[in-house]
């Protein structure tokens, strides 16, 4: 039996917080940031949302490829042609003789 651990998908590492980012020197320079702002001409609030849509499509896209993976590896047949599909619903559902 697979551990509960690896059917989980993977979760990242939380972001540290802006006191834990300064106190390793990973804050951004003025610099940097005036410089970034000028050349996409928005304010750094708009830049950092624009950061975050990207990882979250990032994400949103690994998940993606993930789940076609997972259903390419349950090997499941192409159903029949809509005719055959349809009758062999209506045997496996067919309603009984209520009158």
């Amino acid at each position: 039996m697979r551990s509960l651990r690896t059917q989980l998908p993977s979760v990242p590492a939380p972001i540290p917080s802006s006191r834990a980012i300064s106190a390793t020197g990973r804050r951004v320079s003025q610099t940097i940031r005036e410089e970034v702002v000028e050349e996409r001409g928005v304010t750094i609030s708009d830049v950092v949302r624009d950061l975050i849509d990207d990882a979250y499509e990032a994400v949103m896209r690994q998940r993606r490829i993930q789940a076609v993976e997972r259903l390419v590896g349950l090997e499941v047949e192409d159903p029949p042609d809509p005719a055959t599909l349809s009758r062999q619903l209506e045997a496996t559902y067919e309603l009984g003789d209520l009158y």
